[in-house]
């Protein structure tokens, strides 16, 4: 998706475009994948005793940082989607559907978060 929004933004020259808005959000959605490769491969050390409830704990936690670093990296990528798409594609309904697909990510993150 990032590689179609830049050639969206790329094809597209009509417009004025911004790129300071592009550039940062491709930073911030590929920027987290590094911090979830980190998050996956380091783990503090287990205690001896109740060792298997302890890894229990760590690996829930694991996961759920990776999913919510997955949300959060989705959430930058359908803004800057829809970013591209309103720069190459005029219509009325365009911003109510990417605010409507953040929000939908965005309530995904919270309930991640909070559960």
């Amino acid at each position: 998706m990032v590689a179609c929004s830049w050639w969206l933004l790329l094809r597209h020259g009509a417009t004025h475009v911004d790129w300071l808005n592009p550039l940062q959000l491709t930073w911030i959605a590929l920027g987290l994948l590094p911090g979830k490769i980190v998050m996956v491969r380091t783990g503090a050390p287990l205690p001896v005793e109740l060792s298997e409830e302890h890894y229990h704990c760590q690996d829930v936690a694991r996961r759920n940082g990776i999913r919510q670093m997955d949300a959060f990296s989705w959430f930058f990528v359908v803004i800057f989607f829809g970013y591209a798409l309103r720069k190459s594609w005029t219509s009325p309904a365009m911003p109510w559907l990417v605010a409507a697909a953040s929000l939908a990510i965005m309530a995904y993150l919270m309930i991640t978060v909070f559960r």
